[in-house]
């Protein structure tokens, strides 16, 4: 009896020790691996610098910059809307327009200054990982991807988190989330 028992506890003495070894090297190799980190602050300028490229230009295609262009690039539009917008500056004398241009997974916003006839991006919403985004933050990423690639967020409303752009205007950038994954991604402009 006494033999068995002292065979039972040499078994899990060495199961203790044959696991405790395992831990130890699993420990040893994960630390072994050093990762390039990036600092943790938003404003840092390898941050910055990364929001402000992605709040200007941030889809991994060129969009164009008129309505022509866009169609021309895109493809005709699921839905096309034209709202008549008084001018802020003129608002008794001049009537612009703002054009939406609605695709599936994409939405855009033209505001069309009847002065000047200029064509400026007010709005462009992301919901389909069909339209790609520069530093590959596609709709399905999650939170810690976002946070990887352009640290913390200027705002942070829980289920959407915001990126400002600091080279001018305080354009931006939102991404929605549901389940901790992008579903939806959202630039807005600054328009004067």
């Amino acid at each position: 009896m006494q033999k068995r028992q002292i065979i039972l506890f040499t078994m899990r003495v060495n199961l203790v020790i044959g696991i405790s070894c395992l831990i130890f090297a699993i420990l040893i190799i994960g630390c072994s691996k050093k990762e390039k980190t990036l600092p943790e602050e938003p404003q840092s300028d390898v941050y910055q610098e990364r929001i402000n490229r992605l709040v200007n230009d941030g889809l991994d295609f060129k969009l164009g910059d008129s309505v022509n262009e866009i169609i021309k690039t895109l493809g005709q539009p699921k839905d096309i809307k034209v709202e008549k917008e008084r001018n802020v500056h003129y608002p008794n004398e001049i009537m612009d327009e703002i054009h939406r241009l609605y695709y599936d997974g994409l939405s855009i916003e033209i505001y069309k200054a009847t002065e000047g006839n200029k064509e400026l991006l007010q709005t462009l919403s992301v919901t389909s990982n069909k339209f790609k985004v520069k530093l590959g933050l596609n709709v399905g990423v999650t939170k810690p991807e976002i946070k990887r690639a352009l640290g913390r967020p200027s705002k942070d409303r829980g289920n959407a988190w915001s990126y400002v752009c600091t080279d001018g205007y305080e354009h931006e950038v939102r991404f929605y989330f549901a389940n901790d994954k992008v579903n939806k991604i959202e630039w807005s402009y600054w328009i004067d």
